[in-house]
């Protein structure tokens, strides 16, 4: 993304919220000239609510499946004490537990930036279907992972 708003002012809104989970989500201002990367498909992010137009050029690379993922399922651990760095260190897993962490703020976001039709409800109901189904294959780290998101991270150790 490059931004194109020359003069803009943090109390317009706006900005790009970028969820790196575990860690604190960041907010980018959408000021001109500046540019933000970032996988759309392994970064839950949203953009905040705006009191005026913003302007951004957006450039979306996608790529089909990576080759060592297919046909692999998806095995989370299943008791409870697991580590969290292996679980963590696997995209596609991180990607499903900061949906489950950031449910509401998820939500909030289809809320904000749908118009109240069938298609939003449609996708809200998908939305808490699907971390119903998320909450419940991960119900033993879970509560782990919301304690770690109230300490702002601490006592994560990525290395030992």
């Amino acid at each position: 993304i490059i931004y194109l708003n020359e003069g803009w002012v943090p109390s317009s809104g706006g900005q790009l919220r970028l969820y790196p989970f575990p860690n604190d989500p960041i907010d980018v201002e959408p000021t001109a000239g500046k540019l933000v990367l970032f996988s759309s498909r392994n970064m839950l992010h949203r953009v905040l609510p705006s009191s005026r137009e913003r302007y951004c050029i957006t450039l979306w690379l996608s790529k089909a499946a990576r080759e060592n993922q297919i046909g692999k399922p998806l095995r989370p651990p299943l008791k409870e004490g697991s580590a969290l760095n292996p679980v963590l260190e696997n995209l596609e897993f991180r990607r499903l537990l900061a949906k489950a962490v950031y449910a509401q703020e998820w939500a909030d976001s289809l809320v904000e930036s749908h118009p109240d039709n069938e298609g939003r409800q449609l996708a809200l109901q998908k939305h808490w279907k699907d971390v119903n189904i998320i909450k419940f294959v991960f119900r033993h780290i879970l509560p782990r992972l919301e304690e770690l998101k109230r300490s702002k991270g601490k006592g994560l150790v990525w290395f030992s």
